[in-house]
């Protein structure tokens, strides 16, 4: 079997499963273990969805998921699984431990609120950020336009820079975040971070570079990051003052993005040759 880099996308079945088979399938975003109770399918077309059933958790969260997020249960996979449920434990664990300039006069902790926001309420991405992920999933889909590959400024460079304009406050849990980030950005690209049109590109110019996805894409594929962080993190195991830290620094990076939008996010993105746009519409 060929090795798959971590960062790839799960390999794709090339057979169909059946009830009872053990495999891996999405649920908000993150792989997890499951087994097939149902699948839905109209002869002589292959399924198009399963009911599955996620091992080690209640039938109460048994779901309906998509034939295209339901992979084999392998090697290779369960590393990506892994991968991107390590990025997603280091971004919970990042506000475990207070930065530097915060241990002094700690304030004792609040009591409980039960009017605390939700996990989507405590990221707040700015309107205009907003407005432009709107407006750039019209520019993918529907004009079949793409960006150029390797990025100027990559997601690493973005980062760095973001942490740069920061260093003054010795602000550890900015550093944190910010690996955090990258880790995730890594490992989550291929699975829910690409428009459908763009997954070529992605096979073709990045699945067999020796660069990872935060080195090849840029701020635009991390905006788009930003948007599903809320949601990734909501049903994790975490404590609601860590991730109010994790939602304050990525806040922050939201609003440095839109500071920088005209020297950061491309105005215009390449039209895709005819050639690509017939090859993406038939993968």
């Amino acid at each position: 079997m060929t090795k798959v880099p971590d960062h790839d996308r799960p390999v794709p079945s090339e057979t169909d499963f059946e009830v009872r088979d053990v495999v891996l399938a999405f649920h908000n975003n993150l792989l997890y273990e499951a087994t097939i109770l149902q699948v839905e399918s109209v002869p002589p077309h292959r399924p198009h969805a399963y009911l599955v059933h996620f091992q080690g958790w209640t039938k109460s969260w048994d779901e309906r998921v998509s034939s295209d997020m339901v992979f084999e249960h392998n090697e290779d996979n369960l590393r990506i699984a892994h991968r991107l449920l390590d990025g997603a434990n280091r971004m919970r664990q990042q506000a475990a431990q207070p930065a530097e300039n915060e241990r002094d006069n700690k304030p004792p902790p609040e009591k409980p609120n039960n009017n605390t926001p939700s996990t989507p309420e405590l990221f707040q991405l700015p309107p205009a950020l907003q407005r432009q992920l709107v407006d750039e999933w019209d520019t993918v889909t529907r004009e079949s336009r793409l960006v150029r590959l390797p990025r100027t400024p990559t997601v690493q460079d973005v980062l760095h820079k973001w942490v740069a304009s920061r260093r003054q406050s010795a602000d550890k849990a900015t550093r944190e975040v910010a690996e955090g980030l990258q880790i995730y950005f890594d490992a989550s690209l291929p699975m829910i971070l690409l428009y459908r049109f763009e997954r070529l590109q992605y096979r073709t110019q990045v699945e067999n570079s020796d660069r990872p996805p935060s080195a090849m894409y840029g701020p635009e594929h991390l905006l788009r990051l930003l948007l599903k962080l809320p949601f990734i993190l909501e049903d994790g195991p975490i404590e609601k003052e860590k991730l109010q830290v994790i939602a304050e620094k990525a806040n922050e990076l939201g609003k440095y993005l839109q500071k920088h939008g005209k020297a950061l996010f491309l105005s215009e993105y390449d039209p895709a040759p005819a050639a690509y746009v017939q090859a993406a519409t038939k993968a």
